[in-house]
């Protein structure tokens, strides 16, 4: 297959992932609003990849989108001070390639590599194509540019979309062997918020450069699908907010669930949306689950 010789749009927001401390990650496993999928598909199953190893994330869905919490740490390396991270997806097979020509032509490094996992009756099968950009030294925010593997889509009976597009939520149903319920409040992912410090500025223009569009009110990034926020305040460096859109408004709007050291707030001021406040950790504050 030739590779696109250009993105046929900006990669689609696909999942964010936060670190987050024992507490947090205890009281987001016992809320049973979570746990009960009122929310959205809820799991906490163990994963193993090429890139980070073994590790069991609790992962919440929507449809095409989730958000991811890591106990502790998210790997070891070069994620030493990763504390959370954002995954854009392309949706169609190649087009990883045309962006990394975009990154190389700007000046921008990056890693790229075929990302395996182990499959039933051993051996290690192609999972994704990842590219990361790279953020600078130090930096608490990893950005992935993942391309699913055809052949593991084949693989998992996930048919092509419109016009050969990937399938998130296909793929997310395969996975989980469920799909999105029609009570469940969520709806997907609609932004994220992160405080960046002096890293801001480069991910601003890596964003910029796979086609995210700067808002009018400025410090705000548009994709497809999601919106990418960068906070001006203080604080430890990372993920603040995760904001979701709903299926409709939450009949208590307002209610918070207080979640260790986070807050999920359904329909505040009534709307059709909901929003996870974190407070990331520091590097220090990082630890081997």
């Amino acid at each position: 297959m030739n590779a696109p010789s250009a993105l046929t749009r900006p990669p689609l927001f696909n999942h964010v992932f936060v670190v987050v401390d024992a507490e947090t990650i205890s009281a987001v496993n016992a809320c049973s609003y979570l746990a009960d999928e009122s929310f959205g598909r809820f799991a906490t199953v163990e994963s193993e990849s090429t890139l980070i190893g073994r590790y069991r994330p609790t992962r919440i869905f929507g449809e095409n989108t989730l958000i991811e919490l890591f106990p502790g740490r998210f790997g070891a390396g070069e994620f030493d001070t990763v504390a959370a991270g954002v995954v854009l997806s392309f949706d169609h097979a190649g087009e990883r390639e045309a962006a990394r020509r975009r990154l190389s032509d700007a000046g921008a490094p990056y890693e790229a590599e075929l990302i395996r996992r182990p499959v039933r009756g051993g051996g290690l099968a192609p999972w994704y194509h990842s590219t990361r950009p790279h953020m600078g030294e130090g930096a608490p925010v990893a950005l992935f540019l993942s391309e699913m593997a055809p052949e593991l889509m084949a693989r998992m009976g996930v048919a092509p979309g419109p016009d050969g597009a990937q399938d998130r939520a296909g793929y997310l149903t395969a996975s989980l062997g469920r799909p999105h319920g029609g009570s469940q409040a969520c709806l997907d992912v609609a932004g994220v918020t992160l405080r960046l410090g002096a890293h801001a500025d480069r991910m601003a223009r890596l964003l910029k450069l796979m086609g995210y569009s700067a808002e009018m009110s400025g410090g705000t990034l548009r994709g497809p699908d999601a919106e990418i926020a960068f906070a001006d305040d203080y604080g430890p460096l990372g993920v603040t907010e995760v904001r979701f859109s709903l299926r409709a408004p939450d009949p208590t709007p307002g209610r918070t669930l207080r979640l260790g050291s986070s807050t999920l707030t359904l329909s505040p001021g009534g709307a059709a949306s909901a929003v996870w406040r974190f407070t990331p950790l520091r590097p220090s504050e990082l630890t081997v689950p």
